[in-house]
């Protein structure tokens, strides 16, 4: 190996003045390394530190990695195996000897195989229900209704059992409703206020939307005109208005001209 000052860089070309170049070949046939600094102590600097990321790097390649954690496998000792055996001929305890003595053959457990068939079926299941709101009671009653359905057998819910414990679920009046959305924001109203009606606007309502102030036409009088300004109450404070708040402002003459102002005196 060599190392030398130069006045070209790794093309051949002059390096600008006030900089400075080491060069480093370690004459093995692979290229040389360049490297330039303002100062020869800034060169210095940064052969150190590149030495020092190499060491490190080296370092790192010659320190054994760490084994992967497998995940731990259920041990089933002698005693189990023949517990399972013995339970063969039991109907009641047949099912789960099986599936002990499988696990014990192969290092599978069909009960795991059979929550994971269940849990995709219903997850495919969701995707193509969309009227199902699929928080957690309601997968719970669901889930719970098609396993029972199928026999106490995951495995063996399919879409149509689904469906049917959906219904029954429905049905009963067990399910959570999904939440009504928010309305949508108007570029035109940001408040979301119900704007009030100019006076001598119509006064018609939606269809299938009943209001009553509580107030009769004939008990206004002539004291109680209604204001040439903004009345007390909006139109939109008056539709939500609490019963209990609405008695309470029931003969107020703010609350009767608000009322006039917005709906009429027949209507109001």
């Amino acid at each position: 190996m060599r190392a030398y000052w130069s006045d070209t860089n790794f093309k051949g070309e002059p390096i600008p003045a006030g900089t400075f170049c080491r060069v480093i070949d370690l004459e093995d046939g692979t290229h040389p390394i360049f490297v330039y600094g303002a100062t020869q102590a800034e060169v210095w600097e940064k052969i150190e530190r590149q030495n020092t990321n190499a060491q490190i790097a080296l370092n790192r390649s010659r320190t054994p990695s760490a084994p992967p954690v497998l995940p731990q496998v259920r041990t089933i000792s002698a005693e189990d195996v023949m517990q399972a055996t013995a339970d063969l001929d039991n109907p009641a305890k047949s099912g789960r000897a099986v599936a002990t003595l499988i696990e014990h053959a192969t290092g599978v457990d069909p009960v795991k195989i059979g929550q994971a068939i269940f849990a995709q079926n219903a997850m495919e299941w969701e995707k193509a229900n969309p009227e199902f709101y699929p928080n957690k009671p309601n997968r719970q009653l669901v889930g719970a209704r098609a396993i029972a359905l199928a026999g106490g057998k995951p495995a063996a819910v399919t879409s149509a059992t689904f469906d049917v414990a959906f219904s029954q679920m429905k049905a009963e009046g067990m399910l959570a409703e999904r939440p009504a959305a928010p309305p949508q924001d108007d570029p035109n109203n940001p408040n979301g206020a119900i704007p009030a009606r100019e006076p001598g606007s119509s006064s018609e309502r939606p269809r299938g939307e009943r209001f009553s102030t509580g107030v009769s036409g004939n008990r206004l009088t002539a004291s109680q005109a209604v204001p040439k300004g903004k009345p007390k109450y909006t139109e939109y404070e008056i539709r939500t208005m609490k019963e209990s708040e609405r008695q309470k402002v029931f003969n107020d003459p703010d609350y009767i001209a608000a009322c006039e102002f917005h709906y009429g005196s027949a209507q109001a």
